[in-house]
């Protein structure tokens, strides 16, 4: 995977959740950037979600946001669910943590989940 400036990514599993490294900067900033690109195992049944910065960082103001730990605990909360569902339950609980204000940001998310060998 390649994060190119954007939140690490969050890699969920049936009993353990990490934040996976970041990898780069953000492109367009410079011509020429150079991103490593990393590799991780899915074990079974787990879930990779990977978020743009407006999902983070969407709250009433720089204090209150919504923030990584939550997101984090959201997604551990619901990996028994399917990839779908996890990403309409995120911007639903996103959506409403900011009192269902329009968005101001940018909110991209992507929720990859391991189901067969």
């Amino acid at each position: 995977f390649v994060n190119a400036g954007h939140p690490a990514p969050f890699l969920i599993t049936t009993d353990q959740h990490d934040e996976l490294k970041a990898t780069g900067i953000t492109l367009g900033f410079m011509a020429d950037v150079k991103l490593a690109r990393s590799h991780i195992h899915m074990p079974l049944n787990s879930v990779l979600v990977m978020f743009s910065d407006g999902i983070i960082e969407r709250g009433p103001d720089t204090e209150h946001q919504f923030g990584h730990k939550r997101l984090r605990d959201l997604i551990f909360k619901h990996r028994h669910q399917s990839a779908e569902q996890i990403c309409k339950t995120i911007f639903d609980t996103v959506f409403n943590y900011d009192h269902r204000v329009s968005w101001e940001d940018d909110a991209s998310v992507v929720v990859v989940k391991r189901l067969a060998t």
